[in-house]
């Protein structure tokens, strides 16, 4: 159970620093900070000045935009792993988001202003905002990322072409077995008769970690050393082996301490 988790944590952590690494985010949170500064809700215009404000929020933004982004993620990974609906993986990720957010602005109101709610409807009502806002933006988020998806419309891969209609879902995994290959995706697995070098043809974006296996970059949850090479957990809870020649493969893609 632990190293299940710990997978999704460490795709989350991954998730995050891809979301840091674009410009329209590092963007977006300086307008967000920019705009909150100016504006200076909460009697922030009144108690602080222009600069000590524009800082204010934007720690505010940065801070709680980085708390939401990875437990959100983490929440999505396992949720989604267990069945999970939308709806419930959107209620879920806003009530984790909404503890550690509630309790950072809790910390850094006391530590600015001195001030934190003295009743505990005060602080039942100021979580409720958090709780509300969490939702709005994890419902944003979800209905962005679904539009992205229709509008890129990416080309399904060659080889779910051969498998039944059923089992045509995301590719996680191909491996060797005997003279077939046994394709795996997230509705089900397939065993076809190919070589395993034109099944990865077929493929689309995806790594070889041993010499009679192929993953998919988006299916990896884990990589942990083991031997002389290392063990890759995936998103359907299956390890596979990663051979000691695949291992540089897998640090130039960021996994084992490589940069992506």
């Amino acid at each position: 159970m632990s190293d299940v988790n710990d997978g999704h944590l460490q795709f989350a952590l991954r998730e995050m620093r891809k979301h840091f690494q674009k410009p329209t985010v590092l963007v977006g949170l300086l307008g967000a900070g920019v705009i909150l500064g100016l504006a200076g809700p909460f009697d922030t215009l009144d108690t602080l000045g222009t600069a000590a404000r524009l800082v204010y929020w934007l720690f505010v933004a940065v801070v709680s935009y980085a708390t939401g982004a990875l437990l959100s993620t983490y929440c999505q990974s396992y949720g989604q792993s267990r069945g999970w609906s939308a709806p419930v993986l959107v209620i879920v990720s806003a009530l984790v988001i909404s503890v550690p957010v509630t309790a950072f602005i809790f910390g850094l109101n006391w530590v600015v202003f001195s001030f934190i709610p003295q009743t505990a409807l005060g602080a039942a009502i100021f979580f409720g905002n958090v709780l509300i806002v969490s939702l709005v933006v994890n419902i944003m988020f979800m209905l962005a990322e679904r539009s992205a998806e229709g509008a890129e419309t990416p080309r399904a891969p060659a080889l779910l072409e051969r498998l039944p209609p059923a089992k045509r879902g995301q590719l996680l995994s191909i491996s060797v077995s005997d003279h077939y290959v046994e394709v795996v995706t997230t509705k089900g697995q397939e065993m076809i008769l190919m070589r395993l070098s034109d099944a990865m043809g077929e493929a689309g974006t995806g790594l070889q970690i041993h010499r009679s296996h192929w993953v998919a970059e988006d299916a990896i949850r884990t990589v942990s050393r083991q031997g002389d090479g290392a063990i890759a957990t995936l998103s359907d809870g299956r390890t596979l082996p990663v051979s000691r020649s695949r291992l540089p493969d897998l640090k130039a893609a960021g996994w084992l301490g490589g940069a992506k």
